[in-house]
C-alpha cells in the first residue's frame, strides 16, 4: 500500500510573535523570561573541615534574589541535579541590565553560618541572549573571596586542580498576568508546521518513467501549500517547511488533507491518491508540548494508486 509520512512540530505565538526551537525570537509584548539553572555538580573542592572533607551546597543569586541547593555531606565531588529558578524579567532592556548571576559554593557547618569556598559569575545579559528552551552546559571555575570581593585567584582543590561547578542553563518564557483593568490582548495561538515529508511505494504513473510526485497540503478543505516535484521516483523525500494556519486553541483544530500528484509537462497533473489527518488527531497534536522533537504521522494513501478513484486534475 502506498503511504505518506509527515514530520510535524508545534509552534506557539505569544501576542503575535512566533517562538521556535531553531531560532531566537524577539521579545513580545506581555512576555517575560527567566533563567533556570540546573546545578549538576562540583569537582576538585578543597578540604574544609578538620574532621572531614567538605559539606558543600550552592547558592545562586541575581537581582537581589537567591536560591540554594541541598547540602551534600563529606565530599569533594558532590552531585546535585537540582533546578534553581531565578527572577522573571519583563523586557529585553531588563534582561540586558540583569547584571551578574553569582554562583557561590559554601561549606555547611552545624550551628554556624556556612563557610564560603569560592564564587563564580556569569553575565546575566549574555545568558538571556540564549535561545528560549535550549539547554547550555556551563563549567565555571571558582575564585577566592576577600574583604573587597572576588580576588581573581583560583580556588585549588585537595587534588591540586582548580575547583569548578557545572551547570545546565536554559531560558524559560511565559506570559505576564495583565494588571487589573488592563486589556489582556490577543490570545496565545498555536500552529502545526510540517518540517519534512516522504512517500513510499508509489505506483508507476508515467509510460516512459516512474512518477514525478509532489504534495498538496490543505487545512479544513482550504489549500495551504505544495512541495516541489521529485522527478522519476516512487519513494520521494521532501524537506520543505509548510506552516499550517494558526489555531487560537486546540479546539479550533481542522482536518489536514494531503494529496499526492504526479506532475506532467504540458498537461494537468495526475492524482495519485489522497490522505488526511483527522481533526481529532490534529487537536491532540496542537495540545502537545511546544518545541519538542517532530512527531511522525504516517498516512495510508487512498485513490488511484491505492485502490480508489483518481485521474487528471
Amino acid at each position: 500500500m502506498s503511504e505518506v509520512k509527515l514530520r510535524v512540530k508545534l509552534e506557539r505565538s505569544v501576542l503575535g510573535l512566533v517562538a521556535m526551537e531553531e531560532e531566537q525570537e524577539a521579545w513580545a509584548q506581555g512576555e517575560r523570561r527567566r533563567i533556570v539553572a540546573t546545578v549538576v555538580s562540583a569537582r576538585h573542592l578543597p578540604k574544609m573541615d578538620m574532621m572531614g572533607l567538605c559539606d558543600p551546597y550552592v547558592v545562586i543569586s541575581m537581582l537581589g534574589s537567591e536560591s540554594k541547593t541541598g547540602v551534600r555531606k563529606n565530599t569533594l565531588s558532590p552531585d546535585w541535579g537540582e533546578d534553581v529558578a531565578l527572577p522573571w524579567v519583563h523586557s529585553a532592556g531588563e534582561a540586558d541590565a540583569a547584571g551578574d548571576v553569582q554562583v557561590s559554593v559554601y561549606d555547611w557547618d552545624m550551628g554556624s553560618a556556612g563557610e564560603l569556598v569560592g564564587v563564580a559569575r556569569m553575565d546575566g545579559g549574555v545568558v538571556f541572549k540564549r535561545k528560549v528552551g535550549a539547554v547550555s552546559e556551563v563549567t565555571l571555575e571558582l575564585e577566592g573571596v576577600g574583604k573587597e570581593g572576588a580576588t581573581g585567584e583560583a580556588v585549588v582543590g585537595r587534588d591540586g586542580k582548580v575547583s569548578e561547578v557545572r551547570l545546565k542553563v536554559t531560558i524559560e518564557s511565559g506570559t505576564q498576568e495583565p494588571a487589573a483593568g488592563e486589556d489582556a490582548g490577543p490570545p496565545v495561538g498555536r500552529r502545526l508546521v510540517v518540517c519534512g515529508a516522504s512517500a513510499r511505494s508509489l505506483p508507476k504513473m508515467d509510460m516512459l518513467g516512474l512518477c514525478d510526485p509532489f504534495l498538496e497540503v490543505s487545512w479544513g478543505g482550504g489549500d495551504v501549500a505544495k512541495t516541489g516535484v521529485r522527478k522519476s521516483c516512487l519513494n520521494p523525500d521532501w524537506s520543505e517547511r509548510i506552516a499550517l494556519p494558526w489555531a487560537p486553541s486546540p479546539e479550533d483544530a481542522a482536518e489536514v488533507g494531503v494529496r499526492v500528484l504526479d506532475w506532467d509537462a504540458g498537461s494537468k497533473s495526475d492524482l495519485v491518491g489522497c490522505a488526511k489527518v483527522p481533526a481529532e488527531q490534529v487537536r491532540a497534536l496542537l495540545g502537545g508540548p511546544v518545541g519538542g522533537a517532530p512527531v511522525e504521522v504516517r498516512l495510508a494513501i487512498e485513490g488511484e494508486g491505492g485502490g480508489g478513484g483518481g485521474g487528471k486534475e
